[in-house]
C-alpha cells in the first residue's frame, strides 16, 4: 500500500481481499488488494513467505495465479513470494512477463511448461477464454529480502514521504511508524469491517 500511494487512481487497499458476502472464495485466495474510488480492483495479490533457501515450482505458482483470476476481477494479478524461483518457474514467470496475445498460444505455452504436473494441468485445461485473458496481466514478484531488509526499507520509503512532505523523520520516530503500521494491517486483517484501509487516511 505505501508503494502504491504515489498512484492517483488508487482509492484503498482491502486486506484479505474483497469483504462482501459473496466473495468468499476470493477473500480465501487475496491476501491484498488496490481499489479505485468506485471499488474496481486494481491489484489482486497472494503474499507467500518462506524460509531461507526455499524454492517455488513453476505449477505451485501457476495453480495461485490460476485461483486468483478464476475467482476476482482485477486490471493486475501478482503472486508476491519469498521464496527462489526454480528454473521452469523462471520460465513461468518470462512467459507471463511478455505473453502472447493469442490465449490458445499462452496456453500452449503453459501446457509444454507443465506437462509433468498432472494437478496443474488439469488446473491449466479447466481454464476459459476469460481466465487466460486475465492470466497475461498476472505476474510472479520475487522479494527474497529477509524481515530487516524490508523493515530499513520501509523506514526509508517513510522517511522519503516525510522529506516530501517538508516533515522530518527520525530513525526512531520510523521504527515507532513501522510497528504502528503492522499492528494496523493485523487489526484489519482480523474482520471485513475494519479490512479497507484508505488511501488518504495511510498518508496522514
Amino acid at each position: 500500500m505505501l508503494t502504491a500511494s504515489d498512484q492517483e487512481r488508487v482509492h484503498g487497499c482491502r486486506i484479505e481481499g474483497p469483504a462482501d458476502t459473496t466473495s468468499v472464495s476470493a477473500i480465501e485466495v487475496v491476501d491484498f488488494d488496490l481499489v479505485d474510488k468506485d471499488g474496481d480492483c486494481l491489484l489482486a495479490a497472494q503474499v507467500k513467505s518462506a524460509s531461507p533457501g526455499r524454492q517455488v515450482s513453476a505449477p505451485d505458482a501457476f495453480t495461485i495465479l490460476a485461483e486468483l483470476v478464476c475467482k476476482v476481477e482485477a486490471e493486475q494479478y501478482e503472486l508476491i513470494t519469498a521464496a527462489l524461483p526454480d528454473r521452469n518457474c523462471r520460465t513461468l514467470a518470462t512467459i507471463l512477463d511478455a505473453p502472447p496475445a493469442d490465449p490458445g498460444q499462452l496456453r500452449s505455452q503453459l501446457e509444454h511448461l507443465l506437462q509433468r504436473a498432472s494437478s496443474a494441468t488439469a488446473r491449466l485445461t479447466a481454464l476459459s477464454e476469460q481466465d487466460l485473458e486475465r492470466l497475461t496481466r498476472a505476474r510472479v514478484v520475487v522479494d527474497a529480502r529477509e524481515v530487516e531488509g524490508i523493515r530499513q526499507d520501509l523506514h526509508e520509503r517513510l522517511r522519503e514521504r516525510r522529506a516530501r512532505h517538508r516533515a522530518g523523520l527520525g530513525s526512531r520516530s520510523a521504527g515507532l511508524i513501522t510497528g504502528h503500521l503492522v499492528a494496523e494491517i493485523m487489526r484489519r486483517a482480523a474482520g471485513p469491517r475494519q479490512a479497507y484501509w484508505q488511501r488518504d487516511r495511510l498518508l496522514r
